[in-house]
């Protein structure tokens, strides 16, 4: 039997935890900086989410607001960040990044059960970068 999972908003006291997320989940030139991080939550802390499980956080789910889905085209991954709009009524949501740590969780922290908690928090009608 799996523990629960709970999902709620990234807190800057969760940096240490997503660090030690990144360096398990990412080759080193993907990860994520502790500046980019503390950047994505202190600009955008209703689009990222943590998984914790077993008291743990097990899992986390970045996401911005950007202009639109055809600018994706214009970057990669490393400078993704550059997409960001402050306009909170961005016309896409982009997802940015999902980790989990498969070391600490038992299972059943996914992609679906994270992204459903994106989709609970922002307007169901706007789109999603990942179809």
């Amino acid at each position: 039997m799996f523990d629960s999972i709970q999902i709620r908003s990234a807190r800057s006291s969760d940096v240490s935890h997503l660090l030690d997320i990144e360096e398990y989940c990412w080759k080193l030139h993907l990860r994520a900086s502790e500046e980019t991080i503390v950047s994505r939550i202190s600009r955008n802390p209703e689009g990222c989410f943590v998984a914790i499980q077993s008291c743990k956080i097990v899992g986390v789910l970045y996401t911005q607001n950007i202009n639109g889905r055809e600018n994706l085209e214009k970057v990669r991954f490393s400078n993704q960040e550059s997409l960001h709009t402050h306009v909170k009524e961005g016309l896409t949501l982009q997802l940015m990044a999902i980790a989990v740590d498969t070391r600490n969780s038992t299972g059943n922290v996914g992609f679906e059960r994270s992204c459903n908690c994106v989709r609970s928090k922002k307007q169901p009608e706007r789109n999603c970068c990942y179809d």
